[in-house]
């Protein structure tokens, strides 16, 4: 009755939104990048690059070679060190090289403030009701407008809510028809 639509839902929580431009609009600009390609794998990889290094290259460049065709997501909001126009460049300028390999700013449905909502869930498992909001979102709206396939994410030895993140990916994405690969980390001399 207050004009709130449904996004996704998991068991614990649920994610409406209002207004325009919303997740249809952000669907159909999606679904616009590809209208005229032709491929029979597609993949994601989502980065913040707070800056870029040698290890996000080695990621893209990897998901790149598995994929006919790659989209990185830069995170958009700016809560990093770097600047979101900063990162965004970086990652833009590095992957140059790439020719099946589209950037695309997140938004708001990709690892937001509007998808990870601390306050209204208190008491609740946070990062596996956040991730799995996320995640669902992931999969059901962008995850189909860019026939997605596949996800790749780095292998996570240091961060608990990243390593939580990757476990519940690989349980929620295989609903949506995308399979997850976590890519091992990159050594150079035992490092």
């Amino acid at each position: 009755e207050l004009g709130f639509r449904l996004l996704v839902e998991s068991g614990e929580a649920a994610l409406f939104e209002r207004g325009n431009p919303d997740i249809e609009d952000y669907k159909k600009e999606l679904e616009s990048y590809i209208k005229d390609m032709d491929f029979d794998t597609a993949g994601a990889i989502i980065v913040n690059c707070n800056p870029m290094t040698k290890g996000h290259l080695y990621l893209i460049e990897y998901a790149a070679s598995k994929v006919d065709l790659l989209h990185v997501f830069v995170l958009e909001e700016d809560r990093s060190l770097f600047p979101f126009d900063v990162r965004f460049d970086l990652v833009k300028n590095n992957c140059k090289h790439l020719n099946n390999v589209l950037i695309h700013k997140s938004s708001k449905y990709i690892i937001s403030s509007a998808t990870f909502p601390d306050y209204f869930l208190k008491g609740l498992d946070k990062n596996k009701v956040h991730s799995e909001l996320d995640i669902r979102l992931f999969g059901k709206i962008i995850g189909s407008a860019l026939k997605l396939n596949k996800r790749f994410v780095g292998e996570e030895p240091y961060c608990e809510v990243t390593l939580s993140y990757n476990e519940n990916m690989s349980k929620i994405l295989p609903e949506y028809g995308i399979e997850l690969e976590i890519i091992k980390r990159k050594e150079s001399g035992g490092e």
